[in-house]
């Protein structure tokens, strides 16, 4: 009984057998394709990209206070508020426009806790950022901000 199967299966065709002795090199091939194409820019290409989202933030001024309505519970405790220009500074791969924030906030016994320090980090002209300013700010030239301490909900 087993021959006669043997007998009737007419085993792998042809084609499939074309198929299996090529598949070696079909591999190679895809693999090799593989191996040289990256989709990682270059880093010249990273850094044309970061250097090119740089500018000027015109409005930096209402960019820092739209955030800070959002970021602050209360914004109408705010007082002695101040704001450097932004300036480009260099951050991670390259430069970015910065500005400085400092203020003091008045809690509700009437005592004035320390002044906050921040740094305003801005991409393509808009705030981006805002972190606590560790020595980034030291030298900053600030001007008056009162319109942050006019701030309310």
């Amino acid at each position: 009984m087993t021959a006669r199967y043997h007998e009737i299966d007419p085993g792998p065709t042809p084609r499939a057998g074309l198929l299996w002795r090529r598949a070696p090199f079909l591999l190679a091939v895809a693999l090799g394709g593989c191996a040289s194409y990256s989709t990682e820019p270059s880093p010249e290409a990273q850094r044309a990209a970061w250097e090119a989202r740089n500018i000027y933030p015109q409005t930096y001024r209402s960019e820092i206070l739209a955030y800070m309505r959002n970021y602050l519970n209360d914004p109408g405790n705010i007082r002695d508020a101040v704001v450097s220009e932004p300036e480009l500074k260099s951050m991670g791969l390259g430069n970015r426009y910065m500005s400085c924030l400092r203020y003091g906030l008045i809690n509700p016994a009437g005592a004035t806790p320390p002044g906050k320090e921040h740094v305003v980090i801005f991409v393509g002209g808009k705030l981006d950022a805002l972190r606590d300013a560790k020595d980034q700010c030291a030298g900053a030239a600030y001007t008056a901000f009162p319109e942050l301490e006019r701030l309310r909900r």
